[in-house]
C-alpha cells in the first residue's frame, strides 16, 4: 500500500480513536441516569410488537400515590396514559441493542455516523471549492479537534444526544449545499436528518427553529433554486412531526392511551425565574392546573428544589417537588405545560425572552469536557 494511500486511513483511524477515547479508557459504554429509562420502554414497545418473550415471574412494582418518603414515587402513568418524553424510535433501537447484548457497540456506531455526518458536507465543499485538499485530512482535523472537548463523552453515552448535532449539522449541509448536492447525497442527508430528528423530542422543536433560517439564508445566498434547501429541510421536520403524531396514534389504537409528555417546559420557566414568579402571583388558584406544583415546591427551603432536573426527576422529601404529588396532579401540571408556557410569555413576555437569550448565551459556552465531568456541584 503505496503513502498516498496510507495516509488517508490514517487521518481517519486517529479522528476515530480520538472520539472513542472515553469508551476506550472507560472500558465500556457510559451510562445516563436516563439510559435504564430508554432502555425499559423500548423493551415495553417490543413486547406490545411481539418481537420479544415478556419476562416472567417478576413482582409488580409497588407504587405510592402520594409518593411519600421512603417509597417509590408516584409516576405520570396510569392505565390509560403513556409517556412520550422520550423518543420512541430511540427507546426501541437502545432496547434491541440491551435485548442482543450489544450495549458496548453503540459507541461505534455513534462514532462511525459522527464521521458519516461529516463526511457528506465535506464531500460537497471539497468538490466545489477545495479539490486540491485531502477529504479524510479535512474531516479528521476538526473531529480531533473537537475530541479534545465534550465530544467523545456524547460518543460514549447510552443517550440521544449525539444526534443533536447531527441534526443541526445535516440542516446546515442543506442549506448552503443543497443545490450543489447530487440526488444520493441529499437522500442521505434527508437520512441521517430524519433519524436525528425522530431520535429525541427536543429535536422537532430544534428543526422547526431553524427552517426559517434556512430560508433566509438560502435566500441571501442565492436566487437560484432557492426554495431546495428550506424544502429540503423542511422534508426533516416533516419526519419529525410524524412520528410524533404516529405515537400518539399508536398509543391511542392499541393501548387506548393519551400520551402525556413530561413537564419540561413547565420546570425550565420555574427555573429560569419567569414561571414561579407567575405561580407565586397567582396560587393558589382552582382554575390554575400548575398551581399543585407550586405548593409541592414549598414542602422545603433547599434551592436546589427549583432546579428543572430536580423538580422533573427528584424523589427525595427535601428535594422533590413534581413527582411527590398525586398522579392525578402530575397528569394536570404535564397536559398544561403548552398553556402555562403561554399564560407566563404573555404576562412577562420581557422576562421569558431574557430567560431564553440567557440560556442560549450558556448553552453555546457547553462544548467543552466541563459539560460532562461531574462535579460535588453537579452531583
Amino acid at each position: 500500500m503505496t503513502t498516498t494511500r496510507i495516509a488517508p486511513l490514517l487521518w481517519l483511524v486517529v479522528a476515530f480513536v480520538a472520539m472513542m477515547s472515553v469508551t476506550i479508557l472507560n472500558g465500556r459504554p457510559l451510562f445516563y441516569y436516563d439510559t435504564r429509562g430508554y432502555i425499559d420502554q423500548g423493551t415495553t414497545g417490543l413486547n406490545q410488537l411481539g418481537l420479544i418473550a415478556k419476562p416472567s415471574g417478576e413482582p409488580a412494582p409497588v407504587v405510592h400515590p402520594q409518593g411519600e418518603a421512603g417509597g417509590v414515587a408516584a409516576p405520570v402513568k396510569s392505565d390509560n396514559t403513556v409517556d412520550g418524553s422520550r423518543s420512541a424510535v430511540y427507546a426501541l433501537i437502545a432496547a434491541t441493542f440491551a435485548h442482543l447484548q450489544a450495549l458496548w457497540t453503540v459507541p461505534f456506531v455513534n462514532a462511525l455516523l459522527v464521521l458519516l455526518a461529516v463526511w457528506l458536507p465535506i464531500r460537497v465543499a471539497h468538490r466545489i471549492y477545495a479539490p486540491a485538499y485531502s477529504v479524510p485530512a479535512l474531516m479528521a482535523l476538526p473531529l480531533i479537534a473537537a475530541s479534545a472537548g465534550s465530544l467523545p463523552f456524547y460518543v460514549a453515552f447510552l443517550m440521544p444526544d449525539i444526534f443533536t448535532p447531527i441534526l443541526i449539522l445535516m440542516i446546515a449541509a442543506l442549506t448552503v449545499f443543497g443545490r450543489e448536492m447530487t440526488a444520493g447525497e441529499r437522500i442521505l442527508a434527508l437520512a441521517l436528518g430524519s433519524l436525528a430528528i425522530v431520535s429525541h423530542l427536543s429535536h422537532l422543536a430544534i428543526a422547526a427553529v431553524l427552517a426559517p433560517l434556512s430560508l433566509m439564508i438560502s435566500l441571501a445566498m442565492s436566487r437560484r433554486h432557492w426554495w431546495v434547501p428550506p424544502l429540503l429541510v423542511l422534508v426533516i421536520v416533516g419526519m419529525g412531526y410524524t412520528e410524533n403524531r404516529a405515537l400518539r396514534y399508536a398509543a391511542q389504537k392499541v393501548s387506548h392511551s393519551e400520551v402525556i409528555l413530561k413537564p419540561f417546559l413547565t420546570a425550565r420557566l420555574i427555573q429560569d425565574g419567569p414561571g414561579l414568579d407567575y405561580l407565586n402571583r397567582h396560587c393558589p388558584d382552582a382554575t390554575i392546573a400548575t398551581c399543585p406544583l407550586a405548593a409541592a415546591l414549598k414542602l422545603s427551603d433547599d434551592p436546589y428544589r427549583l432546579t428543572a432536573s430536580h423538580i422533573i426527576f427528584e424523589t427525595s422529601a427535601d428535594l422533590g417537588s413534581f413527582r411527590l404529588m398525586s398522579s392525578d396532579d402530575q397528569g394536570k401540571v404535564a397536559r398544561n405545560q403548552f398553556k402555562f408556557f403561554r399564560d407566563v410569555l404573555l404576562e412577562d413576555p420581557v422576562g421569558v425572552t431574557l430567560a431564553i437569550s440567557r440560556n442560549m448565551l450558556i448553552q453555546a459556552r457547553m462544548f467543552s469536557v466541563d459539560m460532562t465531568l461531574q462535579t460535588d456541584k453537579m452531583v
